[in-house]
C-alpha cells in the first residue's frame, strides 16, 4: 500500500509547473539540436528548472524522452497501455471496427497517434 499512496504526490508533480517546463524545454531542444546533442544543462538553462530538478523528475535525458514519446503516442500521460483504454478496447472488440472508429472521432478519441507538430517522422 506504501507504494500506491506516494503515486498521487508523484502525479501532481508531474503535472506541476516544473514538470511542464522541462518538457516543453527538452521537445524544442530535441527538435532543434537533437537528442544526442541536447544536454540536461541545457534543459535546465531553457527551462530554469534546476539541474538536480529535473533529475529528480525525470531521472536522466532517456526519462524525458520517453515522457515525451508517451504523450505523443498515446495523447496523455496516464499510466494506462494504449490497449487497456477503453475506447481502444471497444475499437478491438467490435465486429465492424470502422463504424467503431467513427464513434471514437465523434466521443474526441482519436485513432491515430497524437504526433505534436514539429516532430520529425520517422525516416527509413
Amino acid at each position: 500500500m506504501q507504494g500506491t499512496a506516494a503515486r498521487p504526490a508523484a502525479r501532481a508533480v508531474r503535472h506541476g509547473p516544473a514538470w511542464l517546463a522541462v518538457a516543453g524545454a527538452a521537445r524544442t531542444l530535441f527538435l532543434e539540436r537533437g537528442y544526442a546533442a541536447t544536454t540536461i544543462e541545457a534543459i535546465s538553462d531553457l527551462s530554469d528548472v534546476p539541474p538536480a530538478t529535473v533529475y529528480r523528475l525525470f531521472s536522466s535525458k532517456l526519462g524525458i524522452l520517453k515522457e515525451l514519446l508517451d504523450v505523443s503516442i498515446a495523447g496523455d500521460d496516464q499510466a494506462v497501455a494504449l490497449e487497456d483504454r477503453p475506447h481502444v478496447r471497444a475499437l478491438l472488440a467490435d465486429p465492424d471496427p470502422a463504424a467503431e472508429t467513427a464513434r471514437a472521432r465523434r466521443r474526441g478519441h482519436h485513432s491515430r497517434t497524437h504526433v505534436p507538430r514539429g516532430l520529425p517522422a520517422a525516416r527509413r
